[in-house]
């Protein structure tokens, strides 16, 4: 299934195995109903990579739907684009509190931490028992040496979700 296909990328980045996601994101695309139009194009620049392969592909693809700009989030490593696609597609749906969150996470990912508290808390704000938000909060806190505020979110991570042993 497609969604299958993006959590084992996922994984994939998770596990520093860049080419295997790419390998997974490129199926994505390609099996992916809304986008079977899609063709790799030649724009004189391309390298035949992988990864030149994939981007041509999704630059065509959030051109026809920006709601996708999230699959993009872990697997350019592109952060000011992928930041600014999550922005527009907040703009479209401001009350996705999963949007928020990942527009936290691509901020903290590119050294942004103090910018990505306020995204949190804005997922927060729509979903208040949001475990993973209250953990990449404390996450984004520890970075930015607020050691007491992280305890806080880490603390509220396990109370929200005993069994994340993950969350340490």
């Amino acid at each position: 299934s497609l969604e299958a296909l993006l959590a084992l990328g996922v994984s994939y980045v998770n596990e520093l195995n860049n080419g295997q996601a790419l390998a997974n994101l490129k199926t994505w695309v390609q099996h992916n109903v809304k986008y079977t139009e899609l063709e790799i194009q030649d724009d004189g620049y391309g390298d035949g990579t992988v990864l030149d392969d994939v981007q041509n592909l999704m630059l065509q693809a959030l051109q026809m739907n920006p709601n996708d700009a999230d699959v993009l989030e872990d697997y350019s490593r592109d952060y000011d684009s992928a930041v600014e696609s999550f922005r527009a597609a907040i703009a479209a749906r401001p009350n996705d509190y999963q949007l928020w969150n990942k527009l936290g996470a691509t901020l903290a990912n590119s050294n942004r931490s103090d910018e990505a508290l306020s995204a949190y808390n804005k997922a927060l704000d729509l979903k208040p028992k949001y475990a993973r938000a209250w953990l990449n909060m404390a996450i984004s806190h520890s970075n930015l040496h607020n050691y007491e505020d992280a305890a806080r979110c880490y603390l509220q991570t396990l109370s929200l979700n005993p069994d994340a042993v993950h969350a340490w």
